[in-house]
């Protein structure tokens, strides 16, 4: 390469540079440099050429983003949750639960916990961690256990006939929270109120319930064993039954709440309708379904609940155009970043929501304990 040394006659000064000639071009007015030696440099060029790298690199990293399908991993909820399931029945077998409390609600109750709720839990928890590595952060559980790692642990069947004519669809990791009850009514488990036992699994998206799981454990004298499953949009099992369409509200609605506040419930009901009925019952998810199935109007509970009880009631009502909010009309949001608590109760209906929540929510909301 030639180098020229010249001096500038307007600085009087010695200075050193490439003899470069700048050619203007009319049609543009790009300056096209050109070196002694004909290598010829266009700045537009290099300039748009880096802008081009850049967005490529870009959408390159956007598409790097861990991402799950989730029918998949619907799929793979319906199978844990069987699992789950599988575990909690065979430790009833044993007789022995080995119950304890984890310590007290508010409301001054024992919050139970046995072996059922903890094999369960590690059945559920390392389907998943081994299944979606990658999400293995995202994931709720009521419980707690170090053990649930394990490396034996079977794989989640991530291709369940009931699911595999669902569309695909991926969603980044970092917008799913898994919500998991690995056994809802531990109070009724430890009773023998087996109909009220259910294994829950939840998929948030953004904090949107869209995709619920609740597997009854264990045949009764009113139901079969059986896994109702829903994704928003998408699909529901066919044992969810058939929704009616309901135009007129009940003068005499049937209101299942928890069978710890009975009491209450029948004499809040009597003042908003002057009638209907009070059904007690146990378990969050046992009551979601009551409703969906119209076997009762409308789920009330008014104390402080975890989600992991709800999501997965609130994902099925969704998907058959039910609505479960808080007492105060708010929105339930189920992102892990939120927290594990629902403050102000719930109420939940197939219909006629609105006329529900405001005979029943300021009378219901008085007894909110938070």
């Amino acid at each position: 390469m030639l180098i020229n040394y010249q001096v500038s006659k307007a600085k009087r000064s010695h200075a050193t540079y490439l003899n470069l000639t700048d050619h203007k071009k009319e049609d543009g007015g790009a300056h096209t440099f050109t070196m002694m030696n004909s290598v010829k440099i266009n700045y537009m060029a290099v300039a748009a050429t880096l802008t081009v790298v850049i967005i490529f690199m870009m959408s390159f990293y956007h598409h790097r983003s861990p991402t799950v399908n989730l029918r998949e991993l619907l799929s793979a909820s319906i199978d844990l949750a069987e699992k789950g399931g599988l575990k909690t029945v065979e430790v009833k077998k044993k007789h022995k639960l080995n119950a304890e409390s984890k310590g007290k609600t508010k409301e001054g109750a024992d919050e139970m916990k046995t072996d059922g709720d903890m094999q369960s839990h590690r059945v559920i928890i390392a389907g998943f961690h081994k299944t979606f590595p990658s999400l293995a952060s995202r994931i709720v559980s009521e419980e707690h256990d170090k053990r649930h790692a394990s490396e034996d642990a079977p794989d989640a069947n991530i291709r369940r006939p009931e699911t595999q004519l669902l569309p695909s669809e991926f969603v980044k990791v970092k917008d799913i929270t898994v919500w998991v009850d690995p056994l809802d009514a531990t109070q009724e488990y430890t009773e023998d109120l087996d109909q009220y036992v259910t294994v829950m699994i939840c998929v948030a998206v953004k904090g949107k319930p869209v995709i619920g799981v609740v597997h009854r454990t264990e045949k009764s004298e009113q139901y079969d064993k059986e896994t109702m499953w829903a994704w928003v949009g998408n699909g529901i099992s066919n044992n969810m039954g058939a929704i009616k369409d309901i135009t007129k509200a009940p003068k005499d609605p049937k209101i299942i709440i928890s069978r710890s506040h009975k009491g209450d419930g029948e004499e809040i009901v009597k003042q908003a309708f002057g009638g209907g009925k009070v059904i007690s019952a146990g378990g969050a998810g046992y009551k979601a379904v009551e409703v969906i199935r119209g076997k009762a109007d409308v789920y009330a509970h008014v104390t402080l609940i975890k989600k992991w009880d709800i999501c997965a009631g609130n994902a099925l009502l969704n998907a058959v155009g039910g609505k479960m909010k808080t007492l105060k009309n708010e929105t339930i949001t189920y992102d892990k970043e939120s927290g594990p608590l629902n403050k102000n109760g719930l109420l939940a209906s197939m219909s006629h929501f609105n006329y529900y929540l405001d005979k029943l929510g300021p009378l219901f909301s008085a007894k909110i304990k938070s």
